[in-house]
């Protein structure tokens, strides 16, 4: 299977949806066979052909962005601590459940690089605006790899603000509705639950120049369903199989 140039990827801006390419995004990594947010489940992701890549963040007491999915760290380490009430030592002494460290965003930047693309998932939203800047400015030449979601809508907006070219995506929950929101200049995707997800809402959004994505999709068959209903993105946590579906 053939590697994503990343010099590409991140064009995400200026397709259209004349026959549109599906994107593959590795939840937390390949989760399905390595643990969540550690080297090892990237790494997995790009020997599959992946080199997008979602990952969660939440700051520590000291404003240093960790990458957990949950606010405390107990189901990744076995020990619980709150990431927001705790401090970089303490969350630097910390491992995971592989033997790796309980990793920061810029661990991962250190790691590798430009060649994949970060769909970072601001946990926090606006709180952690500043941050994630901080963290963009000592690694500049990343930037164009560097996406972002959130269920925030406002962060998104001031988001837009620092970085116009970057591509923000709004999470959606159940309560909300593409209609909504599909006039705001300042978000360029949407990301839904795969249940949520309706034909008539990626054809709206599309009319309005968005994208629309899928999380989590598992299931070959719901890979393909999506496929043919013309979404642009499914985050998965099997790429391979994806990739193999979305390649056919």
């Amino acid at each position: 299977m053939n590697f994503s140039d990343p010099l590409r990827i991140v064009d995400l801006k200026n397709s259209t949806y004349i026959n549109p390419t599906l994107q593959v995004v590795a939840h937390r990594g390949s989760s399905a066979n390595q643990l969540e947010h550690t080297f090892a489940a990237y790494q997995s992701a790009i020997d599959e052909g992946c080199r997008q890549i979602e990952l969660d963040v939440y700051q520590s007491l000291d404003g240093t962005l960790y990458v957990s999915h949950d606010p405390s760290t107990l189901r990744l380490t076995g020990k619980d601590y709150i990431i927001n009430n705790t401090s970089d030592e303490v969350l630097s002494s910390l491992t995971v459940h592989n033997g790796e460290s309980l990793h920061t965003l810029q661990d991962f930047f250190n790691r590798f690089g430009d060649s994949i693309l970060y769909l970072i998932e601001l946990k926090e939203g606006t709180p952690a605006l500043d941050n994630l800047q901080k963290c963009l400015e000592k690694n500049p030449k990343l930037t164009k790899n560097v996406t972002v979601q959130t269920w925030d809508v406002q962060s998104l907006n001031a988001l837009d603000s620092r970085y116009p070219e970057m591509f923000k995506q709004l999470l959606l929950n159940e309560n909300q509705d593409v209609a909504s929101y599909v006039k705001c200049d300042w978000i360029d995707s949407f990301a839904l639950r795969a249940p949520q997800a309706k034909k008539e809402d990626i054809e709206l959004a599309h009319q309005f120049g968005k994208k629309y994505w899928v999380w989590t999709v598992n299931q070959e068959e719901d890979i393909q369903k999506f496929k043919e209903w013309g979404v642009d993105g499914v985050i998965t946590d099997h790429p391979r199989e994806a990739l193999e579906i979305m390649n056919a």
